[in-house]
């Protein structure tokens, strides 16, 4: 009988522990493999850029879609992926699809980019998504049947809802949106006291095309210019505060000059926050809601808020005149709600709330 000897290395690797070695370097190989071709074929699926690109009422026109009472329902047999409904043949072979070819365009032929398009089932009740390419141009596949295809207002055009007809051929749709009437605005923003508010920056939109934003920052003088669709006007500003005036009307035509007075003067409102027996409550929040008509009838509605300091003091500056509701919300306390003019003080006292 022949003796061969083996060294401990050699055991090693041609026992049991290699076997499992081999099978664990294997193992991990493999999820390795799937790991790279499922980034791959995540980093190749169209993205639905659609998504979160609708402000409230472009999709509330979406919703209003003939048919769309359940927006996300698809048809039984079906799925959805990548914005597009694929239909199962076997699972419903009644259902035929068909392509609709589009070109989104302005008024004047020119195409519009990264417009979203919806195309809403009137059977089912379910909605496809999608955006148009660089062209103008789109694509979309779904059953046969009755169709609206909604493109809500998107920048500064208006938004178009038709109906289609879906057919086993590829249907073809040209859509033509209108530019919204724009009005222009040589502006400028003053406080209480006609003095100007430079370095301030405001949004300006109007409620008929809430999409159409302007965005502007004051010169040293207070003055801007913008360019808005026509329709009430809404200007919004962030600091030195923040504010919201509205009471504008704008027609399409010549520019127009118009003056927008924010709550910013020499008042003051001081006070301080105690609990009951007078102890100081440190870290309350306070805000300072006010409100008030200027001599042209627009209307400036405005909030601050400040924090109590180890004192419970606080203090309201740069207000314009007239009076504000107090809102003071501290821990374990009854917000507390009190009426106060500018150029006066208080002292508001929170209520611990029951255990």
């Amino acid at each position: 009988m022949k003796v061969i000897a083996s060294s401990p290395s050699s055991v090693r690797e041609n026992g049991p522990d290699a076997s499992r070695r081999a099978l664990t370097r294997a193992v991990w190989g493999a999820a390795t493999a799937i790991l790279v071709a499922a980034v791959a074929v995540a980093s190749l699926r169209p993205r639905d850029d659609a998504e979160g690109l609708l402000p409230p009422a472009a999709e509330q026109a979406v919703l209003r879609a003939a048919g769309c009472d359940r927006p996300d329902a698809v048809p039984a047999g079906a799925e959805v992926a990548g914005g597009r409904i694929r239909v199962d043949p076997a699972a419903s072979p009644a259902e035929l699809l068909c392509g609709l070819e589009g070109n989104v365009r302005t008024s004047d032929g020119k195409g519009v980019p990264n417009a979203p398009v919806f195309l809403v089932a009137r059977g089912h009740a379910g909605r496809q998504r999608t955006i148009t390419g660089p062209d103008g141009r789109f694509e979309l596949t779904a059953a046969e049947g009755r169709h609206t295809l909604v493109v809500p207002q998107f920048a500064r055009l208006q938004g178009v809802e038709q109906e289609v007809e879906l057919r086993p051929e590829v249907t073809r749709v040209e859509i033509a949106l209108p530019r919204l009437a724009t009005a222009a605005i040589d502006g400028r923003i003053v406080d209480t006291e006609g003095l100007p508010v430079s370095g301030t920056r405001a949004v300006l939109r109007t409620t008929s095309a809430p999409a159409a934003a302007a965005f502007v920052e004051t010169d040293r003088g207070g003055y801007f210019r913008a360019d808005v669709p026509a329709g009430d006007l809404v200007l919004r500003t962030s600091e030195p505060i923040r504010a919201e005036v509205r009471g504008q009307q704008l027609e399409a035509g010549p520019a127009r000059s118009l003056q927008f007075v924010l709550d910013i003067g020499c008042h003051r409102l001081a006070g301080q926050v105690v609990a009951e027996g007078g102890t100081p409550v440190a870290g309350a929040h306070a805000r300072l809601d006010r409100s008030f008509t200027a001599p042209d009838g627009s209307r400036c509605a405005s909030t601050r808020t400040l924090v109590t300091d180890q004192n419970g003091n606080f203090a309201f500056e740069r207000l314009g005149p007239g009076s504000g509701s107090l809102t003071v919300m501290a821990s374990g306390c009854a917000t507390e709600v009190v009426d106060c003019a500018a150029a006066s003080s208080a002292v508001v006292v929170v209520h611990r709330l029951a255990n």
